[in-house]
């Protein structure tokens, strides 16, 4: 099959190993029922962890949303051009990067970290406190989530979306673009947020700019899967 293909060629130009039902890969949990066909990757320890490490364990009032339009408007219009305090930097850069580790099974703040990580160099107490606030109240509220898989559930065909704002970034005018890809009703595989390289000049062609890069994803994945011996017709 596609899968032992793989492990003889990755066996041929590194030392593997190799275990039976792990059930942490990475600082990555992993959940199974095979008799539903059913799979969960999450982070839950991992999150749990943040509310001690950024002064937060005492937080238990949550929120239904990681960022909403009036944090993101109000973070993009604090002042960058005032003194820097390394440690405050430092504890914002620290966050993100927590944050960062959290996509690998959290796609649902994708938004939040692409928004965070434009104030890596320029962070001041304020965008920490915003960045420390919501966020990990978020977080409290959805701990257990994480990417599910489920076998067997309608046709397995690889479909997906994309999307654009225009001009939402305040500073540079930039429009920020979205998408996904998943095979079956629920287990997403490509999730993208960032913000577009060329400055739209209407919302049309800011959506092309989502759809492109959406369907470059879509080819590379459709290689992936013909390797792996699942191609999509």
């Amino acid at each position: 099959t596609g899968i032992d293909h793989l492990r003889s060629t990755l066996k041929k130009k590194f030392e593997i190993t190799e275990k039976i039902n792990p059930k942490v890969i990475m600082g990555i949990e992993v959940e199974r029922d095979r008799a539903r066909r059913w799979g969960k990757l999450h982070q839950t320890q991992f999150a749990t962890a943040l509310f001690l490490k950024h002064n937060m364990s005492e937080c238990n009032r949550g929120t239904e949303t990681p960022v909403d339009p009036g944090m993101a408007k109000a973070m993009m219009l604090l002042p960058t051009d005032g003194p820097r305090d390394p440690e405050i930097i430092k504890k914002y850069q620290s966050l993100v990067g927590d944050l960062m580790w959290l996509l690998k099974t959290r796609p649902d703040l994708l938004f939040t970290v692409n928004l965070l990580s434009r104030y890596l160099q320029c962070a001041t107490k304020e965008h920490y406190n915003f960045a420390r606030d919501r966020p990990l109240r978020y977080l409290r509220e959805t701990l257990g989530h994480g990417l599910e898989f489920l076998a067997g559930t309608g046709e397995w065909i690889l479909t997906g979306s994309a999307d654009s704002d225009l001009a939402g970034d305040i500073n540079t005018a930039r429009s920020t673009l979205g998408g996904h890809l998943q095979i079956g009703e629920i287990g997403s595989l490509i999730d993208y947020c960032k913000l577009a390289r060329a400055i739209a000049t209407c919302t049309g062609q800011a959506e092309t700019c989502a759809l492109l890069n959406m369907s470059k994803s879509a080819v590379w994945l459709r290689g992936l899967l013909e390797e792996l011996a699942h191609p999509m017709t």
